[in-house]
C-alpha cells in the first residue's frame, strides 16, 4: 500500500438515492477522522480465575470534521440542514478523489450530532461536525467514477 497524503482524500454527500448516488464533494472539509469502534461485553465469572473476561459488542462509526464556516456553500447548508432537521444524509469518506481508480473508505447513512462554530482570532470561522452512523455502513473502492463495495471489486 502506498502511503496517502490527507489533502487527496475526499469527503462526499449523496444528492441521489441509495441505488443511484450522486456523489457531491463536501469541498470546504479541513481535518477529517473516519471513526469506527466497538463496544466490549464483559462476561467475567468465578470461571474465569480471577481473570477478566470480555466479549465483543456492538459496533459503530462516524466521522468527526471541520469545515470552514459558508453560509452559501451547498454541503455546509445540507450538514446544518441535516442537524436543524433530525435527519439521516449518505456520506462517502475516500483516501482519494472517487475518480481516481482504487481510492477506498467508508460509505453510510450518519446523523449529524454535532455542528459548532469556532472564531479563532487567526485563523478562518469553522463548523465543527459530527456525524454518526446510522446502521452498517460499507467499506468501498472507487473504479470508473463509481464506487462499489471491497469484497466484490475486481
Amino acid at each position: 500500500m502506498a502511503t496517502k497524503v490527507g489533502y487527496n482524500a475526499r469527503m462526499y454527500y449523496n444528492s441521489g438515492t441509495e441505488l443511484s448516488p450522486s456523489w457531491l464533494e463536501i469541498d470546504t472539509v479541513r481535518d477529517v477522522t473516519l471513526n469506527e469502534t466497538r463496544n466490549e461485553i464483559d462476561d467475567t465469572s468465578r470461571t474465569t480465575r480471577g481473570w477478566r473476561s470480555r466479549l465483543a459488542g456492538l459496533a459503530e462509526w462516524g466521522a468527526d470534521f471541520e469545515m470552514v464556516y459558508d453560509t452559501t456553500n451547498t454541503a455546509w447548508q445540507l450538514i446544518r440542514q441535516s442537524f436543524d432537521d433530525n435527519t439521516v444524509i449518505e456520506v462517502l469518506v475516500l483516501d482519494g478523489d472517487i475518480l481516481v481508480d482504487g481510492a477506498e473508505g467508508m460509505r453510510g447513512n450518519v446523523f449529524v450530532t454535532e455542528f459548532s462554530r469556532s472564531e479563532p482570532l487567526e485563523d478562518v470561522v469553522s463548523s465543527a461536525c459530527t456525524l454518526v452512523g446510522n446502521g452498517e455502513p460499507t467499506w468501498v473502492v472507487s473504479a470508473g467514477g463509481v464506487v462499489v463495495a471491497k469484497d466484490t471489486a475486481s
